[in-house]
């Protein structure tokens, strides 16, 4: 975890960190590991499984 993922962890400890190493645009440069974290985080937010 970086620095700045630490000290947000700090401030909101309910935070959710995950890390996908990509570089700046991780949407175009990993788009399924992308997909797959945001499904699964749209999914806990509905309190269901992600698809």
């Amino acid at each position: 975890m970086d620095d700045d993922a630490a000290r947000v962890r700090e401030l909101a400890p309910q935070t959710v960190y995950r890390r996908i190493d990509a570089r700046h645009v991780i949407h175009d440069h990993k788009p399924e590991e992308f997909h797959t974290a945001v499904t699964a985080f749209a999914g806990a937010l509905r309190g269901s499984p992600a698809s």
